[in-house]
């Protein structure tokens, strides 16, 4: 039995009662997914476990698009809410609301005319000609940079002509999923004329955000299409095979969160696949294969120059074969973690927007002392308690030049946020992000340009190679948010499984350097 929730239990395609998973129609949420997935989905035997952080980003998002949904009908009274009763008399009802050409269809129930497709959208909308579909999702959908769509405010859904904004790129799943409604309502014959497909994330303001899936580049609709054969041929072959998906297993950042990953990446690890490397995809596996390299161990002998593959992926693949980190530099660089007589180590922990924990380890020479600025509230005017002591810290720590090291921007970010959110600053100092620039260093920036890492610079895989190890057995941020509602229903020890973790987060850092520091001309190059 493998160790995994079954996620073919809670997709759309589950609708469908008394089928099996072979014939269960696909849903919206499993397109794009990865189709060695979609064969264990179906034909895996698998022990129902329960996955306590999963279950809470799904309560979360449950929770989200209530909200939203709720706001809709309290501006829209002429709005269906199909959100709660029978599924099948959802579907029917989802399709009489249609025929009379209701304005808004809240928790719809679609269904393809020759029942291989279904899906749930969270909302249709009618402009006119037909249906769009819009889905609401529990996190930000405009990045920097993307494929451009159309912002359109909560309150005025229909209106288009907005100016462009980047959609993330690394959602565009979240854009296949609405392509997949606006397939099956097309199929339908109540599809709009308009080739739009809408998503509201957790941006501010609150909007919709459209996509035209004839102008995506790239093309959606034809994105959509393959990816529904593709995922019927594996369907078909996993009938007659349950045992042998039609689809050899990845590595890809979906794995993190895939409840199959206890099946394929120790089979990936035994075979020293390629696609354990940042940047390898299927395709350049093949490619590769086709050159007579199949193994890590294979690209950690080709030439940095070779247009094979970039060469951090064959520096990657050095670090890999070697079993732990490389330097990433010739020898002509400093080092460039000079010792400095007060060392602060800082780690804050937040629960939803609320940062409510910052933790320093306070070093002087050979002595280390950890302080926690906490409250336990989880009340807005806790923060302010813990920025203002916090800020004030800072202040003292750089007018006695003290080097404060943190771990990738997150600190900088939220603690900046904090200080708008509150009207308050760090004194003496124009911005937080100016203090920072001034008097503190970011450990994981530092880490990327130096080392090479066999499997990437966050801190829970950079400390344990330097020798440090985590007195909690299940560490990491979002557990850390259990912890925190579980002290908020007044479990204290939680209270102290936070401090204890938090505690080990900034000595992390600081057995980080003094690793470094001690064994610098002993750590092989990759160059």
């Amino acid at each position: 039995m493998v160790d995994a929730t079954v996620p073919g239990a809670i997709s759309e395609g589950a609708e469908v009662h008394a089928r099996s998973g072979a014939s269960r129609p696909i849903g919206g949420s499993e397109i794009g997914r990865c189709l060695t997935r979609v064969h264990h989905d179906r034909f895996t035997p698998a022990e129902m476990v329960a996955d306590p952080i999963r279950e809470r980003a799904a309560s979360q998002g449950i929770a989200y698009e209530d909200a939203v949904l709720a706001h809709l009908v309290a501006t829209h009274p002429d709005a269906v809410d199909l959100r709660t009763g029978d599924t099948q008399l959802a579907r029917r009802d989802t399709e009489a609301a249609m025929s009379r050409g209701a304005s808004m269809i809240l928790g719809g129930r679609l269904v393809s005319t020759d029942g291989t497709l279904v899906g749930m959208p969270d909302i249709l909308i009618h402009d006119g000609t037909g249906y769009l579909p819009i889905d609401v999702k529990h996190h930000k959908v405009i990045g920097a940079a993307g494929a451009p769509v159309t912002p359109a405010p909560i309150d005025d859904l229909l209106s288009t002509h907005g100016e462009p904004v980047p959609f993330r790129a690394r959602r565009r799943a979240d854009l296949l999923q609405v392509t997949h409604y606006a397939a099956i309502l097309a199929d339908r014959g109540v599809g709009s004329d308009r080739s739009l497909v809408g998503i509201i994330g957790t941006d501010e303001p609150l909007m919709c955000v459209w996509a035209d899936t004839a102008d995506a580049d790239p093309d959606l609709t034809l994105l959509h299409r393959d990816y529904v054969r593709d995922a019927q041929r594996v369907i078909d072959h996993g009938r007659a095979h349950p045992g042998r998906p039609l689809v050899e297993a990845a590595r890809q950042p979906a794995c993190d969160t895939c409840p199959w990953r206890s099946l394929c990446l120790p089979e990936l690890a035994r075979r020293d696949d390629p696609t354990l490397l940042r940047g390898v995809n299927a395709g350049l596996r093949d490619e590769l294969r086709a050159e007579g390299i199949h193994t890590i161990t294979q690209v950690a002998d080709l030439d940095l120059l070779s247009a094979l593959v970039e060469p951090d992926a064959i520096l990657q693949a050095r670090a890999v074969t070697a079993g732990g980190l490389l330097r990433a530099d010739d020898g002509s660089e400093p080092l460039g973690l000079t010792t400095t007589p007060l060392e602060v180590d800082l780690d804050i922990e937040t629960y939803g927007q609320l940062t409510y924990l910052a933790g320093l380890a306070i070093t002087t020479g050979r002595s280390t002392e950890y302080r926690a600025i906490v409250d336990w509230t989880g009340e807005t005017d806790g923060e302010r308690r813990v920025l203002t002591e916090l800020f004030a810290t800072l202040a003292d720590l750089g007018a006695r030049g003290a080097t404060v090291y943190h771990w990738t921007g997150f600190e900088i970010m939220r603690l900046s946020e904090g200080a708008h959110r509150h009207g308050l600053a760090i004194p003496g100092a124009a911005s937080v992000e100016s203090w920072f620039a001034d008097h503190a260093i970011d450990l994981c920036d530092w880490s990327r340009r130096h080392l090479v890492s066999p499997n990437g610079h966050s801190l829970k895989t950079i400390a344990p190679l330097c020798g440090f190890r985590w007195r909690d057995d299940d560490p990491g941020g979002l557990q850390s948010e259990l912890w925190f509602e579980a002290q908020l229903d007044h479990d204290l020890e939680m209270r102290r499984r936070i401090l204890a973790y938090n505690e080990d987060d900034v000595l992390a850092q600081l057995a980080i350097r003094r690793h470094v520091r001690a064994a610098w001309d002993d750590i092989p190059r990759a160059i």
